[in-house]
C-alpha cells in the first residue's frame, strides 16, 4: 500500500471475545505527536479570583496532577468567559487543588460558576 499512488492507508481490526486490537498503517508522512497517548488530566473548577498572578481552585474530589509551568485550557467557565478562548497559559504554585496562573485576570468579569480546566500536552 506504500508503493500506490495516491497512497492507501491500511487498517487491520482483530476481535477475540471481549478483546480487540487495532493496527493502523497510514504511511511513512503521518505523524502522531501525543506522547503518551494517555487522556490528558481535567479538573472541574471550584473558583478564579480576580487578581494577578489568578489563584484557580479546583473541587476537592480529584487531586490535580499539574506541574509549575505546565500549560493548561479552561473551557464552560461561566462569568469570567475570557478564559473559554482556548489559549494555553502557564500554572504555577501548583497545590494539591489549586495552582495560580501566569496572568493578570483584574480586568476579566467575575467568575460565576463551572468550568473546566485541561492539561495542554507538550
Amino acid at each position: 500500500c506504500h508503493e500506490h499512488q495516491p497512497p492507501i492507508a491500511f487498517i487491520r481490526a482483530d476481535t477475540r471475545g471481549l478483546f480487540a486490537q487495532v493496527f493502523c498503517d497510514f504511511g511513512p508522512n503521518f505523524v502522531v505527536s501525543d506522547v503518551d497517548g494517555e487522556q490528558p488530566q481535567v479538573g472541574i473548577v471550584a473558583s478564579i479570583s480576580q487578581s494577578s498572578p489568578a489563584l484557580v481552585t479546583c473541587v476537592e474530589e480529584e487531586r490535580l496532577e499539574f506541574q509549575d509551568g505546565e500549560l493548561v485550557m479552561f473551557k464552560e467557565v461561566e462569568g469570567m468567559s475570557e478564559l473559554n478562548d482556548g489559549k494555553p497559559r502557564r500554572v504555577k504554585n501548583v497545590k494539591a487543588y489549586s495552582f495560580e496562573l501566569e496572568e493578570d485576570t483584574t480586568n476579566f468579569k467575575k467568575y460565576d460558576s463551572g468550568g473546566l480546566v485541561t492539561k495542554v500536552k507538550e
